[in-house]
């Protein structure tokens, strides 16, 4: 069966205090990302705790989660387990300018609707291989 699933990766706990009734994942391996997959809630948060970090170890980071999850989800694709994901960024390292290298890894999933939510006033909107991408 085909579905939508919500997956959040969220660069410090906040994001995922403010939801209850859904899996909150601290790691992030292929495994664990795609047992996430059989929950019954209609999304999930990978938390990173990336928001204290210099750029490039972010980057890595959600570089990182970004092979796994292509991999999970191949793989669900592959057992006729495929989902309809839907990534959020729901990360405020915009402050830290993380951003451009974190979203970078995105562009590598072949997930259809990308949306990346920041703390900022100032909004920036481009598109790119059919995403739209606002910062």
């Amino acid at each position: 069966m085909n579905y939508t699933k919500i997956i959040v990766l969220d660069d410090d706990p906040t994001g995922s205090q403010t939801v209850h009734g859904c899996l909150l994942l601290t790691r992030w391996d292929v495994a664990t990302l795609r047992e996430a997959r059989l929950d019954q809630a209609p999304l999930f948060f990978v938390l990173t705790n990336t928001r204290g970090m210099e750029a490039k170890r972010a980057a890595d980071i959600t570089r990182e989660v970004c092979h796994n999850l292509s991999q999970a989800l191949d793989e669900l694709k592959q057992k006729e387990q495929a989902i309809n994901p839907i990534l959020v960024s729901r990360s405020d390292s915009t402050l830290r300018s993380h951003s451009p290298a974190a979203t970078g890894s995105f562009n590598r999933l072949n997930i259809d609707v990308v949306i990346s939510t920041f703390n900022s006033t100032d909004a920036l909107q481009n598109s790119s291989k059919n995403k739209l991408w606002a910062f």
